[in-house]
């Protein structure tokens, strides 16, 4: 997987953005950090849920295996498994949001919080979401 730096929005926790298990939502998180990003007020931002892109697609595209592997029928085989098993890893940890306001938008993938992202912060309940790092655009999606 790509590294990329996980922001933690670091949200004010009200009884109107906490759900039932007393969890953040995954979108607040993409709303506040576009909204942190692009410098809009957090009202002004919507976010919708984009289930139609692979949280895969938006951190790491899919890359061609070295020519060394794509010449042994072996290890392509290999070589695709652990593309699919590290592309499933992905979508089963983080879900695709799409935040617009201001005149701009933007593409998100968003996880909750890692019990180590939590002790880092001091938090009870945080959301991690960065942007888009493949050049996906919502253009034509």
């Amino acid at each position: 997987m790509t590294t990329c730096p996980a922001l933690i929005a670091a949200l004010a926790m009200t009884a109107s953005c906490v759900g039932a298990t007393g969890e953040l939502p995954l979108h607040t998180g993409a709303r506040y950090t576009f909204a942190r990003a692009s410098t809009c007020p957090v009202e002004s931002v919507d976010v919708r849920s984009r289930t139609e892109i692979p949280a895969h697609m938006l951190v790491s595209p899919p890359s061609q295996p070295p020519a060394e592997v794509a010449a042994d029928a072996k290890r392509l085989v290999t070589w695709r498994n652990d593309e699919v098993q590290r592309e499933s890893a992905i979508d089963a940890t983080y879900r695709s949001y799409e935040a617009s306001g201001c005149g701009s938008d933007a593409l998100y993938v968003c996880a909750r919080a890692t019990d180590a992202d939590l002790a880092a912060t001091r938090l009870s309940s945080a959301v991690k979401c960065f942007p888009a790092t493949t050049g996906v655009t919502t253009v034509g999606l």
